[in-house]
């Protein structure tokens, strides 16, 4: 079976020697979007820290991303980086204006830990949006489950 190759807009953060730590995406071109979380995980969750990225498909990413803006309640960090990615998402919206049920598609890495099974990259899988989440705050429930 032939993988297709990632999307060009997708692209991964790493450690210092190159480690996958997380993905990223472009939105514009040298502006790329990845969990604060990821960014964090590296001690570089703070603005001005730099970052190792390269595309999702490069088995030695070496561009250097500064992070230029961090949002740790809502887990998301951008990153400028002088040498773009190959291409970028078509759009994006606030997930705030996405009404539930919107249909969607994913592109990604999950972490699965399974020690049977090795899981690639998910690109354009179709899903519907479920509403939005924020990291690491108490959930105090939903009063529509009786929660």
């Amino acid at each position: 079976m032939r993988v297709a190759p990632p999307a060009r807009y997708l692209g991964r953060v790493c450690t210092t020697d190159g480690t996958p730590a997380g993905t990223c995406f472009q939105i514009a071109p040298g502006v790329l979007v990845t969990a604060w979380h990821v960014v964090n995980d590296l001690d570089a969750g703070s603005v001005g820290a730099t970052v190792t990225v390269g595309q999702l498909d490069d088995q030695h990413p070496s561009l250097t991303a500064t992070v230029a803006r961090v949002d740790a309640d809502h887990d998301l960090a951008v990153l400028t980086c002088p040498t773009p990615l190959a291409g970028n998402v078509a759009g994006i919206v606030a997930s705030h204006t996405v009404p539930t049920g919107t249909p969607l598609l994913l592109s990604g890495i999950a972490e699965i830990e399974d020690d049977e099974h090795t899981y690639g990259y998910l690109q354009d899988v179709p899903g519907t949006w479920a509403g939005g989440v924020l990291r690491d705050v108490p959930h105090h429930g939903d009063p529509a489950r009786g929660q």
